[in-house]
């Protein structure tokens, strides 16, 4: 079928991901086609072809990948935006569509995120830099790649023009990986981004990163948040690779009061603990300032006083 105008978008994210679609055909035959090849089978078939294709979370797996690889060397050539991220393609299927990437000259963005990649898939990757003049975004977000993948990552871009983000957040880069990606921006005259954060490198390959990063101050070491939420650019995400990541660990909402009313939604200070309706009947003694507890003896019209034991006693369970 001849190729119609273009669209500006297909996701089909939403669409229903059933693990068997039963086909009926021309002579009345029925067989059961996985569902990634009846959805590939009609995107091969949308009229008007898509820009932008957004498949996250399709079951597509290493099959699926290289059926769409052909695609792309077919149907989707106009392609400019692709997004594979969560749809359980491993390294068999990433060689596929990097194969295909090589020689596509539209694709600008692609997203593999949270796929098995690995460091084969990682290197043919590098391979499709080489010769890829179009690509200007390329997310490997959690996709297992280690130091071998890095360092051919970052001996491609030593080649590359075009591309200007490199995703390698979350994956098991160490120090050799670090230190090859820091040469990479040092050198480079085209990325604008390239985070490595959250991988296994230790002080040595933080030093170097820090060090390349303040070399080549046109190179953002992180990617932007509105990135990660589908907006692009914004702000400067320079943080101190040297430091330690924070993270959350505990909320203390025990000093919050009903003053605090005015604050914010969700702020910390408009926090309230609600006190169960039947706590007085819980049987839980309240702790004293000493650390020891007040026991209260059963109420009788003779005995009201409270008696009152050392930590020692046997305490109730918290």
């Amino acid at each position: 079928q001849p190729a119609g105008p273009c669209v500006p978008e297909l996701d089909v994210r939403a669409m229903r991901d059933d693990s068997i679609v039963v086909v009926e055909a021309d002579d009345g035959r029925q067989s059961a086609w996985p569902a990634w090849k009846h959805l590939l089978e009609d995107i091969s078939v949308a009229n008007p072809v898509p820009t932008s294709l957004k498949l996250s979370y399709k079951n597509l797996g290493d099959a699926g990948a290289c059926r769409l690889a052909e695609l792309l060397g077919s149907r989707l050539r106009g392609l400019e935006s692709l997004d594979l991220s969560c749809t359980s393609v491993g390294s068999v299927g990433a060689v596929a569509i990097a194969k295909a990437l090589g020689a596509h000259a539209s694709l600008k963005s692609l997203d593999m995120s949270s796929n098995a990649v690995a460091d084969t898939g990682a290197a043919a990757f590098a391979l499709a830099l080489r010769s890829n003049t179009s690509l200007e975004s390329l997310s490997l977000h959690a996709c297992l790649v280690g130091d071998k993948g890095a360092k051919d990552l970052s001996e491609a871009l030593l080649a590359n023009k075009t591309l200007q983000t490199l995703n390698l957040r979350q994956n098991y880069i160490g120090d050799e990986g670090a230190a090859s990606v820091a040469a990479a921006v040092r050198s480079s005259r085209t990325l604008s981004v390239l985070d490595l954060q959250s991988n296994s490198y230790r002080a040595a390959g933080r030093k170097a990163l820090s060090e390349a990063y303040d070399h080549n101050r046109r190179v953002q070491p992180s990617v932007p948040l509105s990135w990660h939420a589908g907006g692009g650019g914004g702000g400067d995400a320079r943080p101190a690779l040297a430091k330690a990541p924070r993270s959350l660990v505990s909320v203390d909402i025990a000093s919050a009061s009903s003053s605090s009313a005015a604050a914010p939604p969700g702020s910390a200070s408009g926090l309230q603990r609600k006190k169960p309706a039947n706590a007085t009947n819980l049987g839980v003694p309240p702790a004293s300032p000493g650390g020891n507890y007040t026991r209260r003896s059963p109420t009788t019209p003779e005995n009201g006083k409270e008696k009152r034991s050392n930590g020692s006693a046997a305490r109730p369970p918290p």
